[in-house]
């Protein structure tokens, strides 16, 4: 599902590994990382005063095919 705060990128070459997390707008947001490597992307909503899960989990594209 497309997220309109965030795009990712993973790269992985000859050269380098890395993975690249670009914020889109002016939102205050952070990632969290579990003990078992669960990430967890969540953005500060003003009116609510709390934070607010935007993405959960690890997952990628072959998992939404099984």
């Amino acid at each position: 599902m497309p997220n309109q705060i965030s795009t990712n990128e993973f790269v992985l070459n000859s050269q380098e590994v890395y993975f690249e997390y670009r914020i889109q707008s002016s939102v205050s947001s952070k990632l969290t990382l579990s003990p078992l490597g669960l990430s967890q992307s969540l953005t500060w909503n003003d009116r609510a005063q709390d934070w607010v899960i935007v993405e959960n989990g690890q997952f990628d594209q072959c998992e939404n095919y099984a």
